[in-house]
């Protein structure tokens, strides 16, 4: 049995005993006095839009599902925990729009070469930059700078965001491997440790583009602070992973 919220209830010892399930106990389980509340949250606001479950809501995963946690869960579990929930909701409502996933990451670096751009800068200037970056022996110098045998996964990372201007820096390039210094001769941009909404798509320039605003969008009605700092991921020559911060 699956409840409002994705949990699977067979796995929890009061089912059957104390709970028939969160739709039987109105949204009243057992861990609801744990915790000091009348009611699960969840369920009430999926009852309130009309929702028999949390998988309706083209908000889901949103920030009520993130911070609704077990004290006793580490936040990186509860996240990968969310990520199943949020699996079986859309597989129960067999959901076919994009996913976007909550993942939690560390503070990262990135080395390489930037560009500073607009967001009002014609389409073509990052993929113009990338043609830059393979065609002039950039890629080559970055990968023996960093003493690797190849560049993967690959990043195109979006930092230092100017609100009044629009402009950003835009870094082609690699994560600093740990404990490295960055090389002469190159950039660097740093993101602090962060929620990141997250989308996997084809590695297809419109879309790659169009995901930063299907984040943005998703983040805001989900209860998200969103961006303006984020990066794409190219694990392969066909995927691409677009990571946006959120709070």
């Amino acid at each position: 049995m699956l409840s409002v919220c994705g949990l699977l209830c067979s796995e929890c010892d009061a089912f059957g005993e104390s709970c028939g399930g969160c739709i039987e106990v109105a949204g009243r389980p057992s861990w609801t006095k744990d915790v000091g509340i009348d009611a699960c949250e969840l369920f009430e606001c999926s009852a309130n839009r009309g929702f028999d479950a949390c998988g309706e809501c083209d908000s889901v995963p949103c920030k009520r599902m993130i911070e609704l946690r077990d004290p006793r869960v580490a936040a990186e579990a509860h996240i990968e925990e969310v990520r199943a929930r949020v699996g079986r909701l859309r597989s129960h409502q067999s959901r076919s729009d994009r996913e976007i996933q909550v993942r939690q990451l560390d503070e990262i670096t990135f080395v390489g070469f930037a560009l500073r751009t607009s967001v009002s800068a014609p389409k073509d200037v990052i993929p113009r930059f990338w043609d830059e970056f393979w065609q002039t022996g950039k890629a080559e110098a970055l990968r023996k700078a960093l003493g690797v045998c190849c560049l993967e996964p690959l990043y195109g990372v979006c930092a230092c965001y100017d609100s009044s201007s629009g402009a950003f820096t835009y870094l082609a390039g690699a994560k600093l491997p740990q404990g490295n210094s960055v090389p002469d001769g190159f950039d660097s941009v740093t993101l602090c440790p962060s929620l990141y909404g997250v989308v996997h798509l084809p590695m297809d320039v419109p879309q790659i583009q169009a995901a930063w605003g299907e984040i943005h969008a998703w983040g805001r009605k989900a209860g998200f602070e969103v961006g303006p700092e984020g990066f794409e991921s190219y694990p392969d020559e066909s995927t691409c992973d677009v990571c946006v911060q959120i709070r």
